[in-house]
């Protein structure tokens, strides 16, 4: 990884705790690129209340600009979105999805209304990825390109291949504490709300800050502890040389793709006991730890041995579930097999099966794994505590 790159990528994990630098980030990108701008945008709601919202923009566009333009082509835009994510999913790695692929879904696209509004802006091509897989609606990458850039040269191409999954797992992380820190007004006023564990690590390891559900895993579990340094320790040696692997360069740790990898740290001899899922991602500034540069990480860790929590009402605004599927979503998120779920609501297998079936096909979801994995990362654990 070159200079340029690995620094570029230091800077999209520091959107992980403001959130904010997610403008400068996509400026840096359009300039690399060299794309009339980049965005990310999301959809929420469902079927006729579906809507566009665009959480991050480089600083070219203009926001109120680009939600009239949003207001008043709606209809098109979602037209494209959906487009382009059939295309998407075609595939499990994040890849790029050019406007013109397109093309050949949509009879007459050239000549489509809002494309004259956007030629307007100076855009003429698009392209993008889904930078979460389990949830398509979130975290929709794109950039814009003028007339003249005919397409995104393949050097560039493989940039964005390098630093994409990064943007993915940044995104991915970010989420929740941006969530709540929009309230709370900062990542450490924020923490404590959090129903995951988060510790916050200088250049040297040593912990400089950690939260409540963190505290309370350490003093649960003894594979997590401190030496007499102030460094973080794991435990048991396998968990050890697992942490150290993923410490020592943070910034290769986004490149699983669409759906970023979680560590499994076991709290016993297996598996089966338990485990925290930690994922790590670079940190080099907290602004609310001053100025001084931090140059070192932060950690989130989920206890397993915990309960799933999943806000079910999101899940519903989102994808459309009944109650029975929002009940049945729930049981497959404590693990429960459908034999199991049949015992409990006391419906007939077939059923139960009929109905995971539908909540699969309305989430997106090609198996159980996939459903679970969606509902943890849908606001889950992440919650209110």
């Amino acid at each position: 990884m070159d200079a340029a790159i690995r620094n570029t990528v230091l800077d999209i994990y520091d959107t992980v705790a403001t959130p904010a630098k997610w403008g400068h980030v996509l400026d840096q990108l359009a300039e690399r690129m060299g794309a009339r701008g980049a965005a990310i945008f999301e959809l929420t709601g469902s079927d006729a209340d579906r809507r566009i919202g665009v959480p991050h923009m480089s600083g070219d566009y203009d926001r109120a600009q680009m939600e009239a333009y949003l207001g008043a082509f709606h209809k098109w835009e979602l037209d494209d979105h959906d487009a382009f994510e059939r295309h998407s999913l075609a595939a499990d790695p994040i890849d790029m999805i050019d406007s013109r692929t397109l093309f050949s879904d949509m009879p007459g696209e050239l000549v489509r209304p809002h494309h004259a509004v956007l030629a307007q802006y100076d855009i003429r091509y698009r392209i993008g990825c889904l930078l979460d897989k389990d949830n398509p609606a979130r975290g929709r990458f794109t950039l814009q390109f003028r007339e003249e850039d005919k397409h995104l040269a393949p050097e560039h191409r493989e940039e964005v291949k390098l630093l994409m999954p990064h943007a993915a797992k940044a995104l991915s992380l970010g989420r929740p504490a941006m969530d709540l820190a929009l309230v709370q007004q900062g990542l450490l006023a924020a923490m404590d709300r959090l129903n995951v564990g988060v510790c916050v690590m200088d250049r040297h390891g040593r912990i400089v800050a950690t939260n409540e559900e963190f505290q309370r895993q350490t003093d649960a579990h003894a594979v997590l502890s401190m030496d007499a340094s102030g460094r973080l320790k794991l435990g048991a040696a396998h968990a050890a040389r697992l942490f150290a692997t993923m410490l020592e360069d943070v910034t290769q740790h986004g490149h699983y793709g669409a759906r970023p990898r979680k560590e499994a740290i076991p709290l016993g001899e297996d598996l089966q006991d338990g485990a925290l899922c930690i994922e790590l991602a670079p940190l080099s500034q907290l602004p609310e730890m001053g100025t001084t540069p931090l140059g070192g990480a932060i950690l989130y860790s989920l206890d397993t041995t915990r309960p799933l929590r999943v806000d079910l009402d999101g899940v519903s605004r989102i994808f459309g579930l009944t109650a029975a599927e929002l009940e049945l979503s729930e049981l497959v998120s404590e693990g429960l097999t459908n034999a199991q779920i049949a015992e409990r609501r006391g419906r007939a297998l077939d059923t139960i099966r009929t109905q995971v079936k539908s909540v699969l096909a309305k989430t997106g979801c090609t198996n159980r794994t996939q459903l679970v994995r969606l509902l943890s990362g849908f606001d889950a654990n992440w919650v209110l505590a």
